[in-house]
């Protein structure tokens, strides 16, 4: 019998392994719902909604991480355990240039820690 993860309640192969993570449950809920094809909730389980769905054909999967590292790295490691493979952030960021300005689209290829989460 496969393990049901305790925070995020799903068990490998309930959700597909390409996952977009936004902090916010109500991005979540309307990435799952307005650009999923065959959108599926599920799981909704305190910070962590879940819904799996296609997009261009394409399986992916949106998880709610709540606020914080510690929350995000809850997620990710509960959905690497079932089998979850490819994961992007999409939502809010900080920035420490002053060439970043509100409504940027931003490509991460490196960070600042001390959040706690990830040895430095």
């Amino acid at each position: 019998m496969e393990q049901v993860q305790y925070h995020i309640r799903c068990k490998k192969g309930e959700v597909n392994k390409a996952v977009l993570l936004p902090g916010d449950i109500e991005r979540a809920d309307y990435i799952g719902i307005k650009f999923f094809q065959d959108s599926e909730k599920i799981i909704e389980n305190r910070e962590f909604h879940i819904y799996n769905g296609s997009y261009e054909d394409k399986p992916v999967a949106v998880c709610s991480t709540g606020i914080g590292c510690m929350s995000a790295a809850v997620a990710i490691e509960e959905l690497t355990n079932i089998g979850c493979k490819h994961f992007i952030r999409v939502g809010t960021c900080g920035s420490l240039s002053s060439q970043i300005n509100p409504g940027d689209i931003i490509i991460v290829t490196g960070a600042i820690r001390g959040d706690g989460a990830s040895k430095e």
